[in-house]
C-alpha cells in the first residue's frame, strides 16, 4: 500500500493528466491511448476528483436577532401584501387569502 507522499504524488500526476485531457478536446479514450494511460485508472481518478467537495464542509455560525417579529407576510402577485400572519390568526389569514383568489 502506498504511503501518504506516494498517494499525493499519484493524485498530483493524475490531476495533471486530467487537466491536460480537459484542454485537449479529445475523448477520454483517445487521450488515454495517445498518452499510453490506463483508461480505467484515468476514469477512477477523474471520478475521485469530481467527488471532492469544492469547499470543506462544516458548520456556519447562525445568530438570532432578538426582538424580531415571529409573524409572516405574504406578497401576492397583484402587489397586495398581507402582514402579521401568526399562529393565533392563521385560520383568518387562510380564509382571507382564499377569498382573494
Amino acid at each position: 500500500m502506498p504511503g501518504a507522499s506516494e498517494t499525493e504524488e499519484l493524485a498530483e500526476y493524475w490531476q495533471i493528466q486530467i487537466n491536460r485531457w480537459r484542454t485537449s478536446g479529445e475523448s477520454q479514450s483517445s487521450f488515454c491511448k495517445a498518452h499510453e494511460l490506463s483508461y480505467h485508472r484515468f476514469t477512477y481518478w477523474r471520478r475521485k476528483f469530481e467527488d471532492r467537495p469544492t469547499e470543506p464542509g462544516g458548520f456556519a455560525l447562525v445568530r438570532c436577532q432578538s426582538g424580531v417579529a415571529s409573524h409572516l407576510s405574504v406578497a401576492l402577485p397583484n402587489g397586495l401584501v398581507v402582514q402579521g400572519i401568526g399562529a393565533d390568526n392563521l385560520a383568518v389569514a387562510r380564509q382571507l387569502l382564499e377569498s382573494l383568489r
